[in-house]
């Protein structure tokens, strides 16, 4: 081959990788549509304007003053601190920064010089799996922690300093004050060393104190082992919990998602072929972690990304025993086109790009008008929308239900649903908790116009308002009045 081929080939492959990583950022460049999102951001809004950790409720009417546990306050910061600086379209850009960081640290622990494609397989493989939990929530820190652990664990071994033990202890607690799945990684990393140590004969006492001392992170979170005791709790973040650790097979099997369990599939496939191999090709501490793992993400689809995990294990280790074997082009060619085909493109258009919020998950206009009319009261809200409502209209409206689940018992959202549900009953309960406003589906009421209790006070056709008939309504009633008066004029 002379030197003009290699160079195009270069030049080609330059191409292939700009292209990759420029379609990475755009298919994750979405807007945002997830309840969660505005809830944390309010959450760290409170904390940066208080300068103190929230402990207890104050942006809900039903469990005002309630303890809460709030595993997530690194992540909520950084969210408010991002917005600050760049409204929604930074936090967007930010998460979709986030989707290329995680290719490119796969592409360069999987792809050496002679097995690009075969990172770049991994990477899409990688970006897909992850592709759930991108969104401006808690969740993408943890995936964003993923693909540098394995890299953190050889560092480390490779030569056992002070400094390196440090800087793994310190990523380790900040990784569990940005997202409580931190302590998964932290006992897959105890595990790695549990491993390193029986198999070592010259630094067992170091590996095995390392592996001892590390799950003792977990009691620098703020609220230590709580998790646990909401898995065990009667709170609507263990019924929730509960639901969501269903197996990935059946749950992406019900969805038609095949791609997912695909790649899940072809980290399998590795994993096994891993079992072949002497140890100096790949250490049975590294072997362990990618399986446990891997059977993490089987069976558990809300955990569906830990197969990262595996992903690049597997493929750090096999990079450069395989990856020549895409040697012939028209193979090449077919490996190219099998990258692309593997990213989220299923929610991807052009108009996305300019849309920072997606307007049909939310009531925009409905609160919107609560907002400019300063409606004050407690507020029924579906349990979808809890968190955009909260964001926008707290402190002058308190929500009925929110996605945070850990402090709400599970009668709060039986309540919620029997509301919903309409007829003599749900105005009881509308009554119980004192309601006085109500963000609910048009055509909520058979006859809103003579409803002896509810004023429709606005309705697009999809959401409706209404305020309470009563003497404490009078003045929301007179804000209302005034809102319509100046729109008229």
């Amino acid at each position: 081959m002379n030197a003009n081929s290699q160079m195009s080939i270069r030049y080609l492959e330059a191409f292939v990788l700009a292209l990759f990583f420029g379609c990475v950022f755009l298919v994750s460049l979405l807007p945002i549509s997830s309840n969660d999102f505005w809830w944390n951001l309010k959450v760290g809004e409170w904390i940066w304007q208080n300068q103190r950790l929230l402990e207890s409720d104050v942006f809900s009417h039903t469990i005002q003053g309630a303890a809460w546990v709030n595993h997530e306050v690194g992540s909520q910061l950084l969210l408010y601190v991002l917005y600050r600086l760049g409204g929604l379209d930074g936090v967007r850009i930010f998460v979709a920064y986030g989707a290329v960081f995680i290719a490119m640290v796969v592409f360069l622990g999987v792809g050496g010089r002679k097995s690009r494609l075969f990172g770049l397989l991994f990477a899409a493989l990688a970006v897909f799996l992850a592709f759930p939990r991108l969104s401006p929530r808690p969740s993408l820190l943890n995936v964003l922690f993923l693909p540098i652990l394995p890299w953190l664990w050889s560092w480390v071994s490779s030569n056992f300093q002070r400094r390196r033990v440090f800087l793994l202890f310190f990523i380790h607690l900040v990784w569990i004050n940005f997202h409580p799945e931190g302590l998964i990684a932290i006992f897959f990393t105890s595990g790695y060393f549990c491993v390193e140590g029986i198999y070592s004969s010259n630094r067992r006492k170091k590996y095995l104190l390392l592996s001892a001392f590390l799950p003792l992170l977990a009691l620098c979170q703020p609220h230590g082992w709580h998790l646990l005791n909401l898995i065990l709790s009667d709170t609507q973040e263990s019924m929730g919990r509960i639901h969501e650790w269903r197996p990935t097979l059946s749950a992406f099997l019900w969805s038609g998602n095949w791609r997912v369990l695909g790649s899940l599939g072809f980290g399998l496939g590795f994993i096994l072929l891993s079992l072949f191999q002497n140890r100096n090709k790949f250490p049975w501490s590294e072997r362990l972690v990618a399986i446990a793992a891997f059977i993490l993400a089987l069976t558990a689809a809300r955990e569906v990304a830990w197969g990262i995990l595996s992903l690049v294990i597997v493929g750090r280790r096999f990079g450069p025993i395989y990856g020549q074997m895409f040697g012939k082009p028209m193979l090449r060619g077919g490996v190219v086109l099998l990258v692309f085909a593997c990213l989220p493109w299923k929610n991807f258009s052009i108009n996305s790009w300019a849309t920072s919020v997606r307007e049909d998950r939310f009531p925009i206009q409905q609160v919107e008008f609560m907002k400019e009319s300063h409606l004050e009261g407690n507020l029924f809200n579906f349990y979808d929308n809890g968190g955009y409502v909260l964001f926008h209209l707290y402190p002058k409206c308190k929500v009925f239900i929110d996605s945070r689940n850990n402090p709400y018992p599970r009668k709060i959202k039986y309540d919620h649903d029997l509301i919903l549900r309409g007829g003599s009953n749900a105005q009881k309960l509308l009554d119980q908790y004192a309601i006085d406003l109500l963000l609910i589906r048009a055509n909520y009421f058979s006859d809103p116009q003579n409803n002896p209790h509810w004023l429709r006070i606005f309705s697009d056709g999809q959401y409706d308002v209404y305020l309470r008939k009563n003497v404490h309504n009078l003045e929301n009633l007179e804000k209302v009045k005034k809102y319509y008066v100046e729109r008229a004029s």
